[in-house]
């Protein structure tokens, strides 16, 4: 009984002992339990800040995921595009390759040609020293042709003498014939026959301009003058050309016989081309061209007019037919 008693005693002192230490457990609890509180509100903030920084960041990553995908896509893009230029470089590079060659091949052609030309330069000062001694030796043959010439002359006028008096002693003997040579010497018409560019002349040097005047053609002119006699020239001047034309005064028959006249004369040229080329200047080719003409015929009061030439070359002059006509009668 009085150990109970004490039990009794001393449970209420150390109630009343700790009463203060729990109430100070409990003020701290009470601390800690509003610090948690601040911190879970403070948590539940974080909480919903982090919520929204995910979905955020979601929606950010979803962005970044179409980017990702669109510079993907650029990428397969940019990787055909690159093995495309690949190619074209290859093949540029192959064509690169194979002009190289052509320009090596356009050298050594051009090397080729450029000891061709110092060839050919060679052989042009050879030519020329050549040339030289042709204009030489054709100097020393136009002197002899113009010895024979007047040779050719003095034995014409001797034979034309010989010949004249050998026909006048026929003429005297022969009264029948001197009346009907008569009759066809008063039927004669004068025609005039203009020969257009009938014979050209080519510069051999390149030179774009070139007159006639200041030109030596008289040695020309006169072999000329031997071949179509009662005949005056002119020239006509194109480029480094020279144009011969020959204005012919004659007397004929009739008109039938100016188509055989001037093809006599073409045959004549044509005979005598290789001595019309020894009489022209060094610096020209000669040649005979096929040549267009004009033919008139002279009246009796001194008049001129002018015939037709047909298609086929037959020359017509209706005025001759009624001149010859009186004549006859």
């Amino acid at each position: 009984a009085s150990d109970t008693n004490i039990t009794n005693e001393t449970i209420p002192q150390t109630n009343t002992t700790l009463l203060p230490f729990n109430t100070t457990i409990l003020e701290t609890n009470t601390t800690f339990l509003e610090a948690n509180t601040t911190t879970f509100e403070a948590n539940t903030t974080t909480l919903e800040a982090n919520t929204t920084t995910l979905e955020t960041n979601t929606t950010s990553l979803q962005f970044n995921t179409t980017i990702l995908e669109t510079n993907t896509t650029f990428l397969e893009t940019n990787t055909t595009t690159l093995e495309t230029n690949t190619t074209s470089l290859q093949f540029n590079t192959t064509i690169l390759e194979t002009n190289t060659t052509f320009l090596e091949t356009n050298t050594t052609t051009m090397e080729t040609n450029t000891t061709s030309l110092v060839i050919n330069a060679t052989g042009l000062g050879t030519n020329t020293t050549s040339l030289g001694t042709n204009t030489t030796s054709l100097g020393t043959n136009t002197t002899s042709l113009e010895t024979n010439t007047t040779s050719l002359a003095k034995n014409t006028t001797s034979f034309d003498k010989e010949k004249s008096e050998s026909t006048k002693s026929d003429i005297e003997g022969k009264k029948t014939s001197t009346t009907s040579t008569s009759t066809k010497r008063s039927g004669l018409k004068k025609f005039v026959i203009l020969l257009k560019r009938f014979i050209k002349l080519l510069k051999q040097t390149i030179k774009r301009s070139l007159a006639a005047d200041g030109i030596d053609l008289s040695d020309l002119e006169n072999k000329l003058k031997s071949i179509i006699p009662n005949a005056i020239f002119s020239t006509e001047s194109e480029d480094n050309q020279i144009f011969l034309n020959a204005d012919i005064r004659t007397e004929l028959t009739d008109a039938n016989e100016v188509s055989s006249f001037v093809s006599t004369i073409n045959a004549t040229l044509r005979d005598n081309e290789e001595e019309l080329r020894n009489v022209t200047p060094s610096n020209f080719s000669l040649s005979v061209e096929n040549f267009v003409f004009s033919v008139s015929i002279v009246s009796n009061d001194g008049s001129v007019q002018n015939c037709n030439i047909s298609t086929t070359g037959e020359v017509v002059c209706p005025q001759i037919a009624s001149n010859t006509s009186q004549a006859d009668t």
